[in-house]
């Protein structure tokens, strides 16, 4: 209006307009500045709550590590028996169960062994265990010491059979007595010989030497260069040999095999008999 009149010159005017712009540029940068800094109050205020919660999980981490403390210190273990661990089951930092909070007894630690005694699980099938008793000797031999011979006794016999590979089989706990407690270890393999009978000071051949007919059981023994039955009678007997109560003598020669064929061969070859059957002598 002033430049219409002619009170102003053209350079006043664009002098002011752009005065006018720039200052508009300074009042939006005033606003953009105000509204930041409102933001960063609110940013402020927001940090600062997170401080505040932060800060209170820090506090109740210090409470909860207190009270781990204090249960620490009043925490005892105990085992259950007096022995050796064998077997650490839990690491450090694992969580672990009271037995006494937990309805299902706790965590297992660690596998202890009572190792001043030892004992074998056995297994013996049916068709011997009922020459089985409680208290019978058992003689143990172990891989490891080839050349030692245990002691044990049987402490305890299932009462009920298990299948195995279709065969039925008892439990016999065997305990392991005298020098084995020291030398053997828990896991060791070992074999046994249950001592059922024991005689002394008798005469007794291997089973292969003992044949059976319709009146008894016979051997066959080599007289005057002839095989020659006798009769007989056993007694006790293990998986190879078996005791002779009459009818052997100590130095009487028992013929085992088919002699009866070797006999037959040797008649019709016309050989000498006492050839023929003497490689099947095998004990006395």
């Amino acid at each position: 209006e002033l430049f219409g009149k002619k009170f102003v010159s053209q350079e006043s005017l664009d002098t002011a307009k752009t005065l006018f712009k720039v200052n508009q540029e300074k009042l939006v940068q005033a606003q953009t500045r105000h509204q930041a800094a409102k933001d960063s109050i609110h940013d402020i205020t927001m940090k600062e709550n997170e401080i505040e919660l932060v800060l209170s999980e820090v506090k109740r981490s210090d409470i909860a590590v207190d009270e781990a403390e204090e249960r620490l210190d009043e925490t005892e273990i105990f085992a259950p028996i007096n022995g050796v661990i064998i077997e650490k089951l839990v690491e450090e930092g694992q969580i672990i169960a009271s037995g006494i909070s937990n309805v299902s007894g706790g965590t297992a630690i660690a596998t202890i062994a009572d190792m001043s005694r030892l004992f074998i699980i056995a297994d013996i099938d049916e068709t011997d265990i009922g020459s089985v008793k409680i208290g019978h000797a058992v003689q143990i031999t172990a891989d490891a010491f080839p050349n030692e011979v245990f002691k044990g006794k049987i402490t305890r016999i299932a009462p009920q059979g298990v299948i195995d590979n279709s065969i039925t089989i008892f439990k016999a706990k065997i305990e392991i007595k005298g020098t084995g407690k020291i030398l053997l270890k828990p896991m060791m393999s070992a074999n046994i010989d249950i001592v059922t009978h024991q005689v002394k000071d008798t005469v007794y051949v291997t089973r292969a030497g003992i044949r059976k007919d319709e009146e008894g059981e016979f051997a066959v023994i080599l007289k005057n260069d002839q095989p020659e039955k006798v009769r007989i009678k056993t007694g006790i007997k293990n998986p190879i040999h078996i005791q002779i109560i009459n009818g052997l003598n100590p130095d009487e020669e028992v013929i085992l095999g088919d002699w009866e064929k070797a006999l037959q061969e040797a008649k019709e070859k016309k050989g000498s008999s006492l050839r023929k059957i003497l490689w099947m002598i095998r004990s006395k």
